[in-house]
């Protein structure tokens, strides 16, 4: 047959030139040539070579087969399937024509038939390893784990050195949990190659699940250096760093994680945590918009009509802003409707039923919207958690006035005992109605157990009161804590009951929960206990909140370990009691007779209130149990007595 001389190069594109020289040489020969340039990647020349040799022997299987595969590699998928075909009616018992058959069939999704081509070949050769890996692949991804990884097993006993499927089996064994045998086939990968990114990646996530941070750092180092083309690692080591508190570590890795792919939201959420962990305020809000390009977070990506709200005064429009994650977070942002606020703008919010009408009280907001319902009309539209971005909120700039969110005169939860200390506590997140932040690995990691509680409990000057309003109420009556804790969480329906119960403490010991954020914004004294890798609106090694004046922190010192945080909690709460028996010893009080006299009704009256709970409870001398009332009960009392005789 004839063919162009080797030395004329083909065009990438396979164009022929019919004016350039050619030379007579056999099939075989032309053949040889062909592979050489499709193994070299002179596809076009590979192309032709094989074509022509089936216009001069049209049923030649090896052209058939080797011109199907070159055909594949492009994504021509069914064209290669039916020259492989055809090669096989030709040749039928070349084993390697099958396996190829079976990883086009692969490629299309069509895993039955692959199947059938993968088994047919091991019929043929059972020894080839290739073939077997193959298989191995179609059943994990049919969900035939025990089949997959005897497939895999016995690709390695053929080619004891198949770093592929050694690969594959440990990620079997991860999934499934057994680390031992994952690190065992991970290992045997490094023992071939040291440096596979893939592989180091691994051992880092085992590591990581059983605790050895710092041999998770070190594989995920590896693994980066070995210049992985993913970003997992990335991601992982700057969540380590940023557990280390190793702050500038983290923004590096996520810098270098958007190197190799500018578009991925997690890298960029990454870089915004630390960010804001740390008080870069302005790069941190820009980085943060990636969140709506999360998987978490698509559910609640709004694709609204009117334009998104860019900052630019609204004077005589109408802005809806909507909540977007958990209740937390819906309550720490309202706050920017004051911001927003005159006398020409009218502001809409949408948010979760159970916050409606908590956010009604606000006078800034002129209607709220429970979620899913259908919208008013309106001019533009923003996220609550896009406002400090759009308000170019810094840490000098953080709008902290307290409160923000209006306690209500009367009030409908009387708490019994007013001559202990009223604390309010929340033990658990709610997993199944928040949304946790990506970063967190769990809610676990910010819940505490009850028992842990325990040592509180034995302050007999104050009177501990559950805040908890899901299953995690059941942890009073698991532990037989009934005798130490009022449990109020049972009688909410909303949030706005917990404010009306909140109003009523003298303090709120909570986890990261919506309840912290709702004692907060109602300015009482809150004390939030975080875990060593706290959510980045708590920014870093500080115990106090810029968010909220009346929050105190307490820190982790190790992950996992609450007993000190529990410890240093008891001291400050031995403090504080000690603080208001001194108070209360130098506070000008009076008696029910003295307290009518000033206030201007009579003691039956106010008993009548008192007992239909239209007024709080007031102090009671601990040793004759009568009521005490001070000059700040007295002017409660005058300014309700006011506003009755208004209404």
């Amino acid at each position: 047959m004839k063919t162009r001389n080797d030395r004329d190069q083909l065009v990438a594109n396979g164009d022929s030139a019919l004016d350039r020289p050619v030379e007579e040489i056999t099939i075989e020969d032309a053949l040889q040539r062909a592979v050489r340039y499709h193994n070299t990647g002179d596809f076009g020349y590979a192309v032709e070579l094989y074509t022509q040799i089936l216009e001069a022997s049209p049923n030649h299987p090896e052209a058939m087969h080797l011109l199907g595969v070159l055909g594949s590699q492009f994504g021509q998928h069914e064209e290669a399937v039916s020259l492989i075909s055809q090669a096989i009616e030709n040749s039928p018992n070349q084993p390697v024509y099958h396996c190829n058959l079976g990883n086009v069939l692969q490629a299309q999704g069509k895993f039955e038939e692959a199947k059938q081509s993968f088994q047919k070949c091991l019929s043929i050769d059972p020894n080839m390893a290739e073939a077997h890996y193959n298989l191995g692949c179609v059943f994990e991804q049919q969900d035939q784990i025990s089949d997959a990884v005897e497939a895999y097993q016995n690709a390695i006993e053929r080619k004891p050195d198949y770093i592929e499927a050694l690969n594959n089996l440990g990620n079997i064994h991860r999934v499934l949990g057994d680390l031992t045998e994952a690190n065992q086939a991970y290992q045997q990968v490094l023992s071939i190659n040291p440096d596979v990114g893939e592989t180091l990646y691994n051992l880092g996530v085992i590591e990581q699940k059983q605790g050895q941070m710092g041999k998770a750092v070190e594989y995920y180092q590896r693994a980066v250096q070995a210049g992985v083309s993913f970003t997992k690692a990335h991601l992982n080591l700057g969540y380590l760093f940023k557990e280390r508190r190793e702050l500038n570590e983290a923004v590096q890795i996520y810098r270098h994680a958007l190197d190799i792919d500018s578009s991925d939201p997690e890298a960029h959420m990454g870089l915004a945590s630390v960010l804001l962990l740390r008080g870069d305020f302005e790069e941190g809000w820009e980085e943060y918009e990636w969140r709506w390009e999360l998987e978490s977070l698509l559910p609640f990506k709004r694709n609204l009509i009117q334009p998104f709200w860019d900052g630019s005064p609204l004077d005589g429009k109408i802005i809806l802003l909507y909540a977007e994650q958990g209740f937390g977070d819906a309550i720490q942002f309202i706050r920017y409707v004051d911001l927003i606020d005159n006398s020409s703008t009218s502001i809409i919010v949408e948010c979760q039923p159970e916050l409606v009408t908590l956010f009604e009280a606000m006078d800034s907001i002129n209607q709220v919207i429970p979620r899913d319902e259908t919208l008013p009309d309106y001019d533009v539209h923003a996220p609550l958690l896009s406002l400090p971005r759009l308000l170019n909120t810094d840490l000098d700039t953080i709008p902290n006035q307290v409160p923000y969110l209006s306690p209500s005169i009367l009030e409908t939860t009387i708490l019994d005992d007013p001559s202990k200390l009223k604390v309010g506590i929340v033990w658990a997140t709610d997993s199944e109605s928040e949304v946790e932040n990506w970063l967190m690995f769990a809610s676990a990691s910010r819940s505490i157990e009850l028992l842990d509680f325990a040592a509180l409990f034995d302050f007999e000057a104050c009177q501990f009161y559950s805040l908890q309003f899901d299953s995690a109420r059941t942890d009073i009556i698991i532990y037989d804590l009934e005798d130490k804790i009022i449990d109020l969480g049972g009688s909410f329906d909303n949030f706005d009951d917990t404010r009306a119960a909140i109003m009523q403490l003298d303090l709120v010991i909570s986890v990261d929960t919506a309840v912290a954020h709702l004692a907060g914004a109602l300015g009482k004294p809150v004390w939030t206990l975080l875990p060593t890798v706290a959510d980045w609106r708590w920014l870093c090694d500080r115990f106090d909140s810029p968010w909220y004046p009346t929050m105190k922190l307490f820190r982790q010192e190790e992950a996992g370990n609450w007993d000190t945080v529990i410890q240093n909690v008891g001291i400050e709460l031995t403090q504080l009691v000690e603080k208001r028996s001194l108070q209360l010893s130098e506070t000008q009080v009076y008696s029910m007779k003295e307290a009518m006299q000033l206030i201007g009704i009579s003691p039956s009256t106010y008993r009548n209130w008192e007992r239909r709970g239209l007024v709080p409870l007031v102090q009671r001398n601990p040793r004759n149990k009568r009521r005490c009332f001070t000059e700040e009960d007295i002017r409660y009392l005058q300014g309700f007595v006011n506003q009755r005789r208004n209404s």
